[in-house]
């Protein structure tokens, strides 16, 4: 028999092509660590954290005063301030100074920190310090007292006035801007609108229509339109519960039809007044049809007694034409006839 060959084991491929490798999109095990948003808003100054801008959000700028109130108050023993008019201290401090040319804390602000209070002075709103201020320094120092005026000048150079004239020099922005007015576009304003007894503007949001050619066309439109104004009203009155009052009457109509309305809640608050001035617009109206009758009666008249004269005229001018056919005819008998010597 022929030998069996001894099976060996394949060894993995160490080419780096069957390396299993990352899909495309594929999310990493770890996610990264977002980096914290930048305030978008300083761009002459150094750059801060949204959150922490002590120029641009409010975190920030109690923040800053609160670091500018710790500087202030953790004063250390070498430079003590001036003391405040009303203060006496007990023992004398460490070191001596002038009294008439006061020196200032050794700690100051930073250059930053200037840079930032003055920022915040210009944009940031009016914020309470949350450092204490001694009342004396409220009190406007007396005339005529030279040791309190000093007193006075090296109190209101201390870092608390500072900062409390910081507070009062930050403009306050305006609560509510100006409203504009209305300015009425290429069709103008409402005729005849009236807020109570004054004249009230109303602008045109369209153009207004054409003058009705003819009298028929005229009584036709505002039969159809009234009608839907009628209904407009009373549909306000009872979704708002508006008092209205509306009265209608088209002078050239042919029937002496008075259109009126008066919503629920006016006849049930001013009963009296919604009768009585149902009654003066109906006598009104009425008045003015009978007017109208009145004048179209007198007109027909006029126009009666023009026919007339026109129709007398007209027979007179008959008459003369036949009178003057006669004489013509008469004429023409005398020349035919032959004159006898």
């Amino acid at each position: 028999m022929a030998p069996s060959k001894a099976k060996t084991a394949r060894a993995p491929p160490t080419s780096s092509k069957c390396q299993p490798t990352a899909r495309r999109g594929a999310k990493p095990a770890t996610p990264k660590p977002r980096a914290r948003p930048q305030c978008r808003k300083c761009h002459d100054g150094p750059a801060h954290y949204r959150t922490e801008c002590p120029i641009h959000s409010r975190s920030g700028k109690a923040k800053l005063l609160e670091q500018q109130a710790e500087e202030n108050v953790d004063q250390p023993a070498s430079s003590p301030p001036g003391p405040p008019p009303s203060f006496q201290p007990s023992s004398p401090p460490p070191q001596t100074w002038d009294p008439i040319t006061p020196t200032r804390p050794s700690r100051v602000p930073t250059s930053s920190s200037k840079y930032l209070l003055q920022r915040a002075g210009e944009a940031a709103p009016p914020v309470t310090p949350a450092a204490v201020i001694d009342p004396a320094l409220m009190e406007p120092p007396p005339p005529d007292n030279n040791d309190a005026a000093s007193d006075n000048d090296d109190a209101a150079s201390s870092p608390e006035a500072e900062l409390r004239l910081v507070g009062e020099i930050t403009p306050r922005p305006a609560s509510r801007s100006p409203r504009k007015k209305v300015i009425p576009g290429e069709f103008g304003y409402v005729q005849n609108v009236c807020d109570g007894l004054k004249v009230y503007k109303l602008a045109r949001k369209h153009k207004p229509p054409e003058v009705a050619e003819s009298r028929d066309l005229a009584t036709r439109n505002f039969k159809r339109r009234v009608k839907t104004i009628l209904e407009s009203c009373d549909d306000v009155a009872i979704n708002t519960g508006a008092c209205i009052f509306l009265g209608a009457y088209h002078p050239m109509q042919k029937s002496d039809k008075i259109w009126m309305y008066a919503s629920p809640k006016l006849i049930s608050k001013a009963t009296d007044f919604a009768k009585e001035t149902s009654k003066n617009f109906n006598s009104t109206m009425r008045s003015l049809a009978d007017g109208k009758r009145l004048e179209v009666q007198e007109l027909q008249e006029r126009i009666d007694a023009e026919q007339n004269r026109a129709d007398e005229a007209e027979a007179r001018n008959a008459e003369l034409e036949n009178n003057y056919e006669r004489l013509k005819a008469q004429l023409a008998t005398l020349k035919a006839t032959p004159q006898v010597e």
